[in-house]
């Protein structure tokens, strides 16, 4: 039974809730809002506390993730991986609050699929890219009058269909989210 407690003592330092500093420079537009927001669901749903900061130095977690506008092209990214006072760090740097959007999106959706929960960025890839084309869209046919009537207006609907542009790196949804 002693053997048992000790053994759970050892262990449970790493059970406690991981800390995750988000740091960003000033106020983020609407469709930054929106990524990192997709970003904190991720990390909260593996089991990390995420820390909002405006200052790095200020902030005190177990991860960084280190975040601004940046120079480049619109709709531009830049995923880097580094260390912040010794832990890891992903700096994420967009050409505008699109780009922005477009870089935690990304690690968002490596949060989620990354099964070690130890680092929630394991598996962030260094990149750097801009867009083939700048304006990019979708068309939808109303071959089925009655079947698209019904999705106007059903909400969850419409908030699938603006997370699923968003995540294609699709213009419609970054524009819907800024307004």
């Amino acid at each position: 039974m002693r053997i048992a407690a000790l053994a759970l003592l050892a262990v449970l330092p790493a059970w406690a809730a991981r800390q995750v500093a988000i740091v960003t420079d000033g106020q983020l537009d609407p469709p930054a809002q929106y990524g990192f927001g997709k970003l904190e669901q991720a990390l909260s749903a593996k089991g990390f506390t995420v820390i909002q900061s405006r200052s790095a130095e200020s902030a005190q977690a177990d991860f960084y993730v280190l975040a601004g506008i940046g120079k480049g092209a619109p709709q531009s990214l830049t995923i880097r991986r580094s260390r912040r006072a010794g832990k890891p760090a992903v700096t994420l740097s967009g050409g505008d609050a699109r780009g922005l959007m477009y870089a935690a999106l990304d690690i968002a959706d490596r949060v989620r699929w990354n099964t070690k929960v130890q680092d929630p960025f394991a598996l962030v890839r260094e990149v750097s890219e801009e867009p083939y084309l700048v304006e990019r869209g979708v068309s939808i046919y109303t071959m089925q009058r009655a079947y698209f009537e019904s999705r106007l207006y059903d909400e969850k609907y419409w908030q699938r269909y603006f997370d699923l542009l968003a995540s294609s790196r699709i213009n419609p949804a970054a524009s819907i989210i800024s307004s």
